[in-house]
């Protein structure tokens, strides 16, 4: 995939999603001087995107020993600008205001980050004792009890810890079938904002219809699991070329978005890439 990107901003320097996405390959190798230069190409081609520059933030302030303070600050601020709500942003955003020494302006961000999380995870607690803890030195009254969320659907629910697989559905494909030696890759991607998988599998083109699924073992990296909070769209595409990256001629079909632990998901393969 690292060949292919670096390939296709060769080939045309104006493709924003192809930098954005090289800019998260070359963040999860830890090569953070070209995921830079990435970044600054992609904010530059894309529309304005939260997820995008509180990305971009994150990997300023590792590049210079984790200190949030200047650029990458003034990078979360423009990603809240474009959406207030993204988990991410405000989870940056929190930890560097609380680094910062400015715990107050710091708290509306973790109170938005304990509203999305699961109040009886390790995490929820961990975030619950911080955001007492905050409003208590601020002479705040303690942050009235969530109530209790109504169940997901079953198409729609988070899969428990260690649970398997991530995804679970049926492809079919609609027209002539596919030529042999193609391949099917197989990917979970990102509702919106740049495309780079969350995770992908490639198989020697199947008969149809298709059963799938997506587990642990498919992850691009282990360091990037699905965000349970954010919509997935999976993409179902048969490659003529066998290459990851979409060919002219491929054929493909895409999912509504889905979170993590889906199932019962329905693809049809019935659109050609131009």
């Amino acid at each position: 995939m690292l060949a292919d990107l670096q390939q296709r901003v060769r080939v045309d320097p104006t493709d924003g999603e192809a930098h954005a996405m090289l800019a998260q390959l070359y963040g999860y190798q830890n090569q953070l001087g070209p995921a830079l230069q990435a970044y600054e190409k992609a904010i530059g081609l894309l529309p304005p995107n939260a997820r995008l520059l509180a990305d971009y933030a994150e990997v300023v302030a590792l590049s210079n020993d984790t200190d949030f303070s200047g650029r990458p600050t003034a990078l979360l601020r423009q990603a809240l600008a474009v959406d207030p709500d993204d988990p991410k942003a405000n989870a940056l955003m929190g930890a560097a205001l609380m680094r910062a020494g400015q715990p107050a302006e710091a708290l509306p961000h973790l109170e938005k980050i304990l509203a999305l999380v699961d109040p009886a995870s390790d995490q929820g607690r961990q975030i619950a004792t911080v955001v007492a803890d905050l409003r208590a030195r601020a002479g705040l009254a303690p942050a009235p009890a969530a109530a209790e969320a109504p169940a997901a659907p079953p198409a729609t629910a988070a899969a428990p810890p260690g649970a398997a697989p991530l995804l679970q559905g049926l492809i079919t494909l609609d027209g002539a079938p596919a030529p042999e030696g193609a391949s099917l890759f197989v990917l979970a991607r990102p509702a919106q904002g740049p495309r780079m998988p969350y995770a992908a599998r490639r198989i020697p083109v199947p008969a149809f219809p298709f059963a799938f699924e997506l587990g642990p073992g498919d992850l691009m990296s282990p360091q990037r699991p699905f965000d349970p909070e954010l919509p997935v769209v999976v993409e179902a595409r048969i490659s003529l070329s066998g290459q990851a990256m979409r060919q002219p001629g491929d054929r493909f079909g895409t999912s509504e978005a889905v979170r993590a632990g889906a199932e019962g998901i329905r693809l049809v393969i019935d659109q050609v890439v131009q």
